[in-house]
């Protein structure tokens, strides 16, 4: 397949037979020696398959994690020919100074004018780009300072099993898989913006100190320090007490995401102060972000949480799904498929956009973004809602009162139905809500709106007109409940719904949340 059809087989065997056989590398640039004693050799790797290609691969230790792994299980040493600004070295002296995806071309080039290449064609697959500006990027080996999160596998899975997730299936699907697969965090960055990395260390790297409060340090370097970013932390000499060798800090900042991990007990600087206002606010009930902070904000917070406590910093946890074009597509600014939101916001207005969210579907199945779908649910919900509310300011004569009166037994059906119904539909969303299930909770609401207004309002039609206060007192306790409901998912029109019909406190938002009063099922199951 790989050879052609012409191509006469000589012999059979594995690949582990060829295992330590020397071999004259592709290219010369670099002496086989500065690898070590397996320098151009083979190398037997789980990794490589023969699915693809011939089931021969060259390894190059420092732009491929599978292949630095087989190489330092064999005492090799790491050879890195390109700089940090992605071009060839001195060493790879007719390609040097150039990026190293631009010589692609001339690279092959040189193999066929050597007599090195079989074939070449190219072919589609992914592969790393900056978000930003689009460029292709390098996987790329780099000494860093490391947490050695790895040795607490065991502590985070068990962490993670008193956590609820929502969706449940990224426990132990996304989130549980990567934390099976954990890895040594690589805590140092090359940055100059950032936490310093508080790691004091000789010239000769024999003597290493690390820092865990500005306390010690001045107590340490008799320095205190007003502003602890650089350039000032840099400038903190210690004289290690033990040696008497100068000791400075190493250049490194820490990760942002460690940062974010530290944010329970660092937003109230604990463990230095305020240690009573962090046990009370942790762990956090819950959580929301989308569904890429599972190796982000889901992680760090963990895995911090477990380093100093040994659990877990919140006991819910919402996934959300990411929002995409009408196409499918990632919105992005450079591609020109973003959204502005303050545009929607204009011509829907604020609830609109928030019912659409809540309501259309799961958050966290992820959306393909559509206006007219916004549009779908102002005029099926939101306008039904406040014509509904209208019918009822322009007829009523009189305030509601809550709680109605005594039902009789001349009440009308439809009165005991619609207060029934509502009642269900206060359970309902209470049940949802409970249970972080806003869309089942606003597909509660719409449905209730749509019996209050398509039966009870239309069937009712001649009761009000006729001014009888019952019906009157019936529908705006229905709509003043719903007002409540609907105050977590569009606060505006809740709002306004609620000052004009009752008004007995200064917001909607201010209420206590409704209960639920009796249901009559009965009549429930003879009027659906």
């Amino acid at each position: 397949r790989v050879l052609g059809e012409g191509a006469k087989v000589i012999e059979r065997f594995t690949g582990s037979a060829k295992a330590g056989n020397a071999y004259e590398p592709p290219f010369p640039y670099i002496d086989r020696n500065e690898w070590g004693e397996h320098g151009n050799t083979v190398l037997v790797g789980d990794f490589v398959t023969a699915d693809d290609g011939t089931g021969i691969v060259h390894t190059a230790l420092a732009f491929g994690e599978d292949d630095y792994r087989l190489g330092r299980e064999h005492g090799m040493t790491v050879v890195n020919p390109v700089g940090l600004d992605g071009t060839y070295d001195e060493r790879i002296t007719e390609y040097a100074g150039r990026q190293v995806k631009d010589c692609d071309t001339d690279l092959v080039e040189d193999l066929r004018a050597r007599g090195r290449l079989l074939r070449a064609e190219p072919y589609e697959h992914s592969y790393p780009h900056c978000w930003r500006c689009g460029t292709a990027l390098l996987y790329y080996a780099k000494p860093s300072w490391y947490i050695a999160t790895q040795s607490l596998r065991d502590e985070l899975l068990a962490a993670n099993e008193t956590v609820t997730w929502h969706p449940p299936h990224i426990k132990h699907g996304r989130f549980g898989r990567w934390l099976e697969n954990n890895v040594d965090w690589a805590l140092s960055r090359e940055r100059y913006w950032g936490t310093p990395l508080p790691v004091w260390r000789s010239e000769d790297h024999e003597v290493v100190r690390v820092i865990g409060s500005l306390a010690e340090l001045e107590e340490l370097s008799g320095v205190k320090l007003d502003d602890p970013h650089r350039p000032y932390v840099d400038d903190v000499v210690i004289t290690d007490p033990e040696t008497g060798k100068e000791l400075r800090r190493v250049p490194e900042v820490i990760d942002v995401w460690f940062d974010s991990g530290a944010m329970p007990f660092a937003q109230h600087h604990a463990p230095f102060e305020n240690v009573e206002r962090y046990e009370e606010s942790w762990p956090a009930d819950f959580i929301c972000e989308a569904l890429d902070q599972t190796r982000g904000w889901f992680y760090s917070l963990l895995g911090v949480s477990v380093l100093l406590n040994g659990t877990a910093p919140y006991r819910n946890v919402m996934c959300l799904g990411l929002i995409l074009d009408e196409d499918g597509q990632k919105m992005s600014k450079s591609k020109g498929n973003i959204v502005e939101p303050f545009s929607v916001i204009d011509e829907f207005g604020a609830d609109a956009l928030r019912w659409y969210f809540f309501s259309s579907k799961q958050p966290w199945d992820g959306y393909r973004f559509s206006t007219e779908q916004i549009g779908e649910g102002v005029r099926l919900f939101l306008k039904t809602l406040w014509n509904t509310y209208g019918f009822c300011a322009l007829y009523a004569g009189t305030p509601a009162t809550d709680p109605l009166p005594e039902a009789t037994p001349n009440d009308l059906q439809l009165d005991r139905w619609v207060r029934s119904r509502l009642a269900a539909t206060v359970a309902e969303v209470t049940e949802a809500l409970d249970g972080y299930d806003a869309t089942a909770g606003a597909r509660s609401i719409e449905r209730f709106v749509d019996d209050l207004s398509n039966w009870y309002v239309r069937r009712n039609r001649r009761r009000f007109w006729d001014g009888e206060p019952h019906a009157f007192a019936t529908l705006e306790v229905c709509l003043v409940t719903v007002a409540q409901l609907l105050a977590p998912f569009c606060p505006f029109i809740a709002d306004e719904i609620f000052d004009n019909l009752d008004g007995s406190d200064e917001s909607v938002h201010l209420t206590d949340w409704p209960m639920a009063g009796d249901r009559d099922l009965g009549l429930e199951v003879a009027m659906a």
